[in-house]
């Protein structure tokens, strides 16, 4: 393939991943939120609150790297396979909190947590599908790591 198709394809997929990312992590810090607040329970309320902050931060730095992309990258020649990676660590590491509080909260919580978890971590699996379409192996692997770990537990 062409150096410099490929260059722009990967930058094309750039675009629409950033495109997409605010309404992402704007839908993440608002779940996060409501799934954190909702339900009191005592045997997992710290762990809450810590991955809530390490939630929010995590939302916080993949927000700046939109803001960058927007301000200095967007409508420019820029390179984007480093574009695509930094979006692609972004979204394994949220998926990978997703699971990381699900696969804690489930064990210790009452039914209707449960299924709330389970109904907030599968619409972010669905949501994702089309939010995620211009890189495939992100996609896929974002709804693997997300579903998985809590299906497995």
């Amino acid at each position: 393939m062409n150096p410099t198709f490929l260059a722009s394809v990967q930058r094309d997929s750039a675009d629409l991943l950033y495109g997409n990312a605010v309404a992402g992590i704007l839908v993440s810090v608002v779940a996060s939120s409501f799934l954190v607040f909702a339900f009191k329970t005592e045997n997992t309320s710290d762990f809450k609150f810590l991955w809530l902050g390490a939630m929010t931060l995590l939302m916080a730095v993949r927000y700046m790297d939109v803001r960058r992309w927007q301000m200095q990258l967007q409508n420019t020649e820029y390179d984007g396979k480093q574009a695509l990676t930094r979006f692609v660590v972004g979204v394994w590491a949220t998926a990978l909190m997703w699971a990381t509080y699900a696969v804690h909260v489930i064990q210790f919580s009452a039914l209707i947590e449960q299924t709330t978890i389970i109904v907030v971590v599968s619409a972010m699996a669905g949501g994702s599908a089309t939010v995620l379409a211009a890189h495939k192996r992100t996609a896929m692997l974002y709804v693997f790591l997300l579903l998985a770990p809590a299906s497995i537990c």
